[in-house]
């Protein structure tokens, strides 16, 4: 997977990566999900970091004393957000 990860990165923004990624997974359909997705996020990143941006608005939420701010990231099947206390 990271060879192929890698190997996607290489080739030129026009190309068609999800294309050639298919071709290259050889029917594996996680494997090509995967890779795609870690394609994905590696051009968010790219783009947060080249906008400046470390932190994307969410709706404000209360969640007992504290209200959300800004999601800081996510992961997995979790976010972190920034959040403030109302009480103080």
């Amino acid at each position: 997977m990271q060879s192929l990860f890698h190997e996607a990165l290489s080739l030129p923004l026009s190309a068609d990566r999800s294309a050639w990624v298919e071709a290259e997974s050889h029917g594996d359909s996680a494997l090509m999900g995967e890779v795609l997705e870690l394609l994905e996020a590696h051009q968010e990143m790219k783009t947060a970091a080249a906008d400046g941006a470390t932190a994307e608005a969410v709706p404000a939420a209360a969640f007992g004393p504290y209200r959300a701010i800004r999601l800081l990231g996510r992961g997995g099947l979790r976010r972190a957000q920034e959040s403030k206390n109302l009480s103080i």
